[in-house]
């Protein structure tokens, strides 16, 4: 029996190996959303970012405008604007207010003191914070009743309550809006010391 050779079956259509363009295509878009959700990951960081970095700096001026009415708590316990320079309300631009102590003579009395304080922490404090407000005043209570801070204050007390707020952008991205400091984002009590 003499061996029968092999038939070699050639298909008409052969099939090609490699990617067809739906695989490709399917690819791209893959790594394409993957692109657009680490860019959207990285503005909502810097948003979140430029946010911290604002409350650190509000807390901070907070904190030394504290202690500026601590150094001078003989001058601070004056409950009325016109005699308390520290019982500040403002927005926006800080308050010009003319002080002795840039003059040759110096400071020659605590009202003076008072005066030059709230001035150079005003003009340091504006630029920081893009639309600020803040709102220095003796106050039992301020939060409303559900734990907000507000900027309403009663006058009352012997406790002063440093409170400021800027333009914060809103974190959620639905909204896209800005929250022009309708609340305070920084609510510090101070008790001037007692003589």
């Amino acid at each position: 029996m003499t061996p029968r050779p092999r038939s070699r079956s050639v298909h008409p259509l052969r099939r090609e190996a490699g990617f067809t363009l739906i695989e490709v295509l399917v690819a791209v878009l893959v790594l394409s959303l993957g692109v657009l959700g680490a860019a959207g990951m990285q503005a909502a960081s810097l948003r979140a970012n430029r946010e911290a970095r604002a409350q650190e700096v509000g807390t901070r001026m907070a904190m030394e405008l504290a202690e500026l009415i601590r150094a001078n708590h003989v001058q601070a316990r004056n409950t009325t604007a016109d005699t308390n320079p520290y019982l500040l309300d403002f927005s926006n631009t800080a308050p010009s207010t003319s002080s002795t102590c840039f003059t040759a003579a110096g400071c020659s009395s605590r009202l003076d003191v008072a005066t030059r304080d709230v001035t150079d922490w005003a003009q340091r404090a504006a630029p920081l914070l893009p639309g600020i407000r803040v709102k220095v005043c003796y106050d039992t209570d301020p939060f409303d009743s559900s734990g907000k801070p507000r900027w309403a204050c009663d006058g009352s007390g012997d406790t002063i309550q440093v409170k400021i707020g800027w333009a914060r952008a809103d974190l959620n991205r639905s909204t896209n809006s800005v929250d022009a400091a309708t609340a305070p984002a920084v609510v510090l009590p101070v008790t001037p010391r007692k003589a």
